[in-house]
């Protein structure tokens, strides 16, 4: 305990002498560290500020509500508006998932709520992926010619640490301060370095737990508040959407939500959040996106249509699940219809999620010949041991540039550069073992 208040002390310490070191290297005004905090971030220059979280499934619960509670509590020392400071926060985990960009709040206390409902994510840590993320999605609202700041908190080492450096230092040539904050003593104290701005005993730290993140509280609410932009640096370079760009598309995502299971349908809709991310919708004049999951609740049985146990349970034992069949029928009649956002001057795409466990193929092969007979390209995610022969018949031509494929539901999150390659660019080659 007493370990813990020292370190703390020390860090408050080292942060107070610190805020002044920025203070000059920084360009900005000297600052009486007597004033209350609140006033120096009043009277502060504008910022657009990022918090990228780690949600991994190393972080218990009740200590990523520390880190919300810590982002919370840093916005109290901001004037919060949009010609001053301004905060995006995203989660990542094996995906990235944004949750407030800079010009979702204009006032304190709708941001704070929106800040700690930011939701847990669980997975793999792929720090790499949620910098460029940041870099191009994020950054995408900043302001140009005010100061652009990400803090970056983290309690694990990250999958690939080449991207995760690379990545970063495209954000730090682009103008972005970067704050690299470990916490625990599972992190990779060299990325941390690799991550975050220089000098590194600036613009790097680590904490023994995430309850003394409060310790850090204070400096980084100073750094934000006096760092100045950086009007040399080349603007942010934001990469285009890697769909939309040549035309409009309407494209449907189909899968057997019922057959798949709760914890697959997750992966398939945070798949399908992710490859959104990548398109150009353009107020729906580029890509438009629609999603057809489930099967209608024609076989409910209500409490009152049955009295009689026969008759109940004939009516149990007769309900047949149709499976993908009638998905691609409902995707077909009515997923591309004007009423529903359709136009008829978009290319139509279908993307079909189907596993070795997929169902009554026979119905699915029908509707799949019929949608490539209306003109709708049809891509197949076939996830696990699917049939080459049943990947032929439900995907169109050329089949080895339709189908995507993976080993299982968990590397579906590993899909998105091929599905962008092969669904927006065209770019995958034909696989010649479909022939």
């Amino acid at each position: 305990m007493q370990d813990n208040i020292s370190r703390a002390c020390r860090y408050i310490t080292m942060f107070k002498n610190l805020f002044q070191i920025l203070s000059g290297v920084l360009g900005a005004p000297k600052i009486n560290l007597d004033n209350t905090l609140q006033s120096k971030c009043n009277n502060g220059k504008p910022a657009d500020v990022f918090f990228l979280l780690d949600s991994s499934s190393s972080i218990w619960q009740v200590d990523y509500e520390i880190q919300l509670q810590f982002i919370s509590d840093v916005i109290d020392m901001f004037t919060i508006a949009p010609n001053h400071t301004r905060v995006a926060v995203s989660a990542f985990s094996h995906f990235y998932r944004p949750f407030i960009r800079f010009d979702s709040y204009n006032t304190k206390e709708q941001l704070k709520e929106a800040v700690l409902n930011v939701r847990y994510l669980s997975g793999s840590t792929y720090t790499g992926d949620a910098l460029k993320k940041m870099r191009t999605r994020g950054f995408k609202h900043a302001r140009p010619g005010v100061a652009h700041i990400g803090v970056v908190l983290t309690d694990g080492a990250s999958a690939n640490k080449e991207k995760t450096k690379e990545e970063a230092e495209k954000l730090k040539s682009m103008g972005v301060y970067l704050f690299a904050i470990g916490v625990g003593s599972k992190f990779d104290m060299n990325e941390l370095i690799d991550i975050g701005s220089k000098p590194s005993e600036d613009f790097v730290y680590d904490v023994d737990k995430y309850n003394m993140l409060d310790s850090i509280r204070e400096t980084l609410a100073m750094k934000a508040c006096t760092v100045e932009s950086i009007t040399e640096a080349p603007l942010l370079q934001m990469d285009q959407p890697a769909c939309g760009l040549k035309g409009t598309a309407d494209m449907m995502f189909c899968f057997d939500s019922a057959a798949t299971g709760t914890a697959r349908s997750k992966i398939v809709y945070n798949f399908i959040t992710e490859i959104t991310d990548e398109f150009n919708m353009n107020d729906g004049d580029g890509i438009r996106v629609g999603i057809m999951s489930r099967n209608c609740h024609e076989h409910d049985i209500h409490l009152d249509d049955y009295i009689q146990k026969d008759e109940l349970m004939g009516a149990i034992n007769s309900i047949e699940f149709q499976g993908m069949g009638p998905i691609l029928h409902n995707m077909r009649k009515h997923g591309f219809k004007e009423s529903h956002g359709g136009r008829t001057e978009a290319r139509k795409i279908a993307v079909l999620f189907v596993d070795e466990e997929t169902e009554k193929l026979d119905f699915v092969f029908q509707e799949a010949a019929e949608a490539k007979s209306q003109g709708i390209e049809v891509y197949v995610v076939s996830i696990g041991n699917v049939n080459v022969d049943v990947l032929r018949k439900i995907a169109s031509e050329p089949v080895g540039s339709h189908v995507i494929k993976v080993s299982s539901y968990d590397d579906v999150p590993l899909l998105k550069e091929d599905f962008v390659n092969s669904v927006c660019e065209g770019k995958i080659e034909e696989n010649n073992s479909y022939h």
